[in-house]
């Protein structure tokens, strides 16, 4: 009798442990789409060909350059802390202008170096698996979740919500690997893969085009069309 109690309550204590991870798991997954819903976000809506600036506008020229709070378009007029103050407004206002600059430079550089184009083919194949594995992962938690709610049993084999069940299953079984040492695995190799990438990437002329946005964004002496609307809600740019 005390040996079918103590059963039912390790039974318990697991099925506890199990509903614990699964939220927990949850969450994570929750966060890390947070995470990349924000950054596809800022990218969709403040790094388009929407958001470019007139070239009038960015070089300072004509009578649309007239939103310079001074004569000259550049100039290195005021104190370190509104040169500070001025460089990021720029960098906010001109953002897109300037990824294009920088852009255009790295892939000139990177066509001059093909393992540049190796590093980044790894680096992105690599991340789009772990990524679809994990959104794999995922729905098959989902679909265990609706099916114990639905009074039916979850088949193991498909769940692998919680971070530390098999995640990847390598050389027939022999290396089992969990959500999380996936995911830190593939940070290291990111990161070395991203060292190597700069090492093979950074050339005079990538060089080049940082120092000029820098210049840029220190230089242009430019106020936004309209400052309350700023940097949520600047109007958009006629480039007629």
């Amino acid at each position: 009798m005390d040996g079918n109690m103590a059963n039912q309550q390790e039974q318990d204590t697991l099925i506890l442990q199990g509903v614990l991870l699964d939220d927990q798991s949850k969450e994570e997954d929750k966060s890390w789409k947070s995470v990349l819903d924000k950054t596809i976000e800022f990218t969709r809506t403040r790094v388009t060909w929407g958001q470019l600036r007139n070239p009038m506008v960015f070089f300072g020229l004509g009578g649309q350059g007239a939103n310079s709070t001074s004569p000259r378009p550049f100039n290195f007029e005021g104190s370190p802390s509104d040169l500070l103050k001025r460089f990021r407004s720029n960098l906010s206002y001109f953002l897109a202008n300037y990824a294009l600059i920088i852009v255009s430079f790295l892939a000139i550089s990177m066509l001059t170096n093909p393992m540049s184009l190796i590093y980044l083919a790894i680096l992105a194949g690599g991340w789009f698996f772990i990524l679809r594995k994990a959104g794999q992962a995922a729905q098959a938690a989902d679909v265990g979740a609706a099916a114990k709610s639905d009074g039916f049993a979850a088949d193991p084999s498909t769940h692998q919500g919680n971070p530390g069940e098999p995640f990847l299953v390598l050389m027939g079984g022999k290396i089992k690997v969990t959500r999380y040492q996936a995911f830190i695995g593939m940070s290291i190799l990111s990161l070395v893969l991203i060292v190597l990438l700069l090492q093979a990437a950074m050339s005079w002329l990538f060089w080049i085009s940082v120092v000029l946005v820098i210049a840029h964004g220190i230089m242009r002496d430019f106020s936004p069309p309209d400052e309350n609307a700023y940097p949520d809600a600047v109007p958009q740019q006629n480039w007629t």
